[in-house]
């Protein structure tokens, strides 16, 4: 349960147990902090598990440092910690005790728990929320920015082949025109008909555009044709 700690600093939960084994053959964790970005680990609490340790042979101390930043001192003075069976550390997690573990030449096992600051853990939850939050909506915004360049690119693309359409037409000669507007005529289905004459969609959709503007009899037989422009 939450209680007050030292300094009236509420502790609140603590994470599930942390098994711990450094496999010997020199393995060793280097001078760290356990929590250097307030993630709300308040307390650090280490109990060794190693029956018969010899600091001499089996190294694997445990080396506690001043505090980062502190007032001035050796930054590198230090005191060594053997980590005897049953023996149970209590430190800050935070930059008051940067520590490391020496290398290790047999198997050093520990068991390690963090208890939390109750609005510590609280001000970190909500920041990774609004990083995940502010990361998200950089992606969609980036999205929409793409779509949007998408449908212009569409738009200017579509005006293009109007374009080009509407000057192919313009270059038909009224026997050209007069030709086409019978082929209309006379077919019962003369958007089809087209097509199977490898007449582009735009194409097609102009020149009938164009027949029907200028012949009553072309926009009379399309108006009756479903889908027909």
């Amino acid at each position: 349960g939450a209680g007050a700690g030292a300094g009236g600093v509420s502790v609140g939960g603590r994470t599930k147990v942390m098994f711990a084994c450094y496999p010997g053959g020199g393995s060793r964790y280097m001078r760290h902090v356990d929590n250097p970005n307030q993630d709300g680990r308040l307390l650090t609490t280490i109990l060794y598990l190693n029956r018969n340790w010899n600091p001499f042979e089996s190294g694997g101390l445990i080396r506690m440092y001043e505090p980062e930043g502190g007032g001035g001192g050796d930054p590198d003075a230090h005191v060594d910690i053997v980590p005897n069976w049953n023996r149970m550390l209590l430190f800050w997690s935070d930059r008051r005790c940067p520590h490391e573990v020496l290398s290790a030449y047999r198997n050093r096992f520990a068991l390690t728990v963090w208890y939390f600051n109750d609005e510590e853990r609280a001000r970190a939850s909500r920041s990774t929320l609004s990083r995940h939050l502010g990361s998200d909506l950089q992606k969609v915004i980036a999205v929409n920015k793409n779509v949007d360049k998408v449908k212009s690119e569409v738009i200017q693309i579509r005006k293009q082949i109007d374009d080009a359409c509407e000057e192919g037409i313009k270059k038909l000669s009224e026997t050209d025109l007069a030709e086409f507007r019978n082929f209309v005529l006379e077919s019962d289905h003369p958007d089809e008909d087209l097509k199977k004459l490898g007449i582009s969609d735009a194409m097609r959709a102009a020149l009938l555009d164009k027949l029907s503007r200028t012949s009553t009899e072309v926009a009379a037989k399309l108006s009756t044709l479903p889908n027909t422009r």
